[in-house]
């Protein structure tokens, strides 16, 4: 299972009342977190991937909040099967200046092996 569908899987489990998306919805609802894959390497079948979660909210304060909730649940990403690590590289705003979208954004290595 790629390792996108494993985060998909993990989050939509732990965020009550957020919507988790692979892709940006068509019709954004209120709250929602979105996963991209960034980047990624594989070394003697050990893979690395950098993915960007990008919290979304109605204001720039609830989308740091959900940003935060966001990073603590990645803390236990490492319990899901084949994954040895997943470490926080960085953090911060990323609100749409067109479109005035709140976001706030986080990015992680993740290191696993394919199943």
């Amino acid at each position: 299972m790629m390792i996108e569908v494993k985060l998909y899987n993990f989050l939509k489990a732990r965020l009550d009342d957020v919507t988790v998306c692979l892709e940006r919805p068509e019709t954004k609802p209120e709250y929602y977190v979105l996963i991209e894959r960034t980047g990624g390497t594989e070394t003697n079948y050990i893979s690395s991937a950098t993915v960007d979660i990008i919290s979304k909210a109605p204001t720039l304060y609830k989308a740091m909040e959900l940003d935060e909730k966001v990073r603590n649940i990645m803390r236990d990403f490492v319990s899901v099967d084949n994954v040895s690590s997943c470490i926080p590289n960085a953090t911060g705003n990323w609100t749409d200046t067109v479109t005035h979208e709140y976001r706030y954004h986080s990015t992680f290595i993740i290191r696993f092996m394919e199943d």
